[in-house]
């Protein structure tokens, strides 16, 4: 097996191919950014452990969570699956991933035809109805969600046909055209043993793209590397230990041939890793103590100091849940997150802004369970260390299905 896995890995790392990926982002630089509650919002808004636990072993299903970060702007997170085997060695598939934090994302839709269990190949990609917009790839792997192990290699390009298709017509003038499309690597491995372990790994890996505008004259690139680890050992009906890792990095750069004095530069990097501990109490209920350490940074090089963006958040937080009556159709979920945080910004030649600060929220929620295939969870947030001044903080509603 293991020679089998090394084989797929240097076919899929040495297979050049002038054609485009998907990426996960855009070209244009910005000034991105959090606020200082923002960290403790979206851990607000993460699913309960036993649905994180569901969704890794999940091949048709959708999950979806939405939540308030600030006046302006939701937490979201959209994600559907379909595997619909045609016969046992046959069949197709689907994917849709949305997941907009500091910036709204482009969503990442994925269509395959596959062939061959347990080791299998799939043809991938998306049509457009503009044919410069589609994108094509393959996949290798073995095994699927739903089994014990598994792991997948895929390399997939978006607007595969871009400049070939770039033409002149009554609606279209040539504007642009890619130097270097974008091409995504991504390894997916997941091994579960039933009341032992559980490992779930996502990474992927965006190559350089570079995109040449001729008016006014500029080149765009855009490079990028995500990743997250779910990591789980013990029985998760008794005692369970487990660690979270997320991580998103994006770097673009715009270069003026005619001005020089204007190329700029962006390095956007978030990051979060959570350790913590579960134990269950019978069927009455369920707890968990975590720690979690977050960090955004965004540094926009703009050539002229006086254009220049800087923006660091970092936080460190210590949680407690309480669920009550777990394994029943309607349950109740409390937490309580602390920490600390620090917060800087600094644009151009204006006073740095910075905030040190101790941040304090609580949840209330409600989960409604449904034949163990439907699952809802709203819940509400409340800013305790703000409680003189402001209350209610927000809300999130999240879903889960299993098809």
């Amino acid at each position: 097996m293991y020679r089998c896995m090394l084989g797929f890995l240097l076919f899929f790392c040495s297979w050049a191919t002038p054609v485009t990926a998907w990426f996960d982002g855009d070209y244009e630089i910005q000034n991105d950014y959090l606020d200082t509650e923002n960290f403790f919002d979206i851990k607000a808004y993460q699913p309960p452990l036993s649905w994180q636990r569901e969704w890794a072993k999940t091949d048709s299903g959708m999950f979806a969570t939405v939540g308030s970060i600030s006046m302006e702007r939701f937490y979201l997170v959209q994600q559907l699956r379909l595997n619909v085997p045609i016969q046992k060695t046959l069949g197709i598939a689907y994917e849709y991933l949305e997941e907009s934090i500091y910036r709204q994302s482009q969503p990442f839709q994925e269509a395959s035809f596959w062939v061959g269990a347990p080791w299998n190949f799939s043809i991938i990609g998306f049509p457009a109805h503009n044919k410069r917009l589609g994108h094509m790839g393959y996949a290798g792997g073995y095994g699927d969600r739903s089994q014990d192990f598994r792991f997948r290699l895929s390399r997939l390009s978006q607007y595969a046909l871009y400049n070939e298709k770039n033409v002149v017509d009554y609606g279209h003038q040539i504007e642009d055209q890619y130097i270097n499309t974008p091409v995504a690597y991504r390894l997916e491995w997941g091994w579960v043993v039933p009341r032992q372990f559980l490992v779930s790994l996502d990474v992927s890996n965006d190559q350089e793209s570079r995109l040449q505008v001729f008016q006014p004259a500029l080149q765009k690139s855009h490079q990028g590397q995500s990743g997250e680890l779910l990591a789980e050992i013990g029985d998760p009906k008794q005692s369970l230990f487990g660690l979270q890792l997320k991580q998103k990095l994006r770097r673009r750069r715009q270069i003026s041939p005619d001005q020089p004095e204007a190329d700029q530069r962006q390095q956007v990097d978030f990051h979060w890793v959570d350790v913590y501990h579960q134990i269950n109490g019978n069927q009455d209920w369920r707890a968990t103590l975590g720690v979690q350490q977050s960090s955004f940074t965004n540094n926009r090089d703009q050539g002229k100091r006086s254009d220049d963006f800087a923006h660091h958040l970092k936080s460190k937080q210590v949680y407690g849940k309480w669920q009550l009556h777990p394994d029943s159709p309607m349950s109740y979920l409390f937490s309580l997150q602390a920490g600390t945080i620090d917060w800087f910004v600094k644009q151009g030649e204006e006073p740095e802004e910075q905030e040190g600060s101790i941040q304090i929220k609580a949840t209330c929620g409600l989960l409604v369970y449904t034949q163990d295939q439907y699952r809802v969870y709203l819940n509400s947030t409340w800013d305790l260390d703000t409680f003189r001044q402001r209350q209610w903080d927000g809300g999130n509603l999240m879903m889960q299905f299993q098809f």
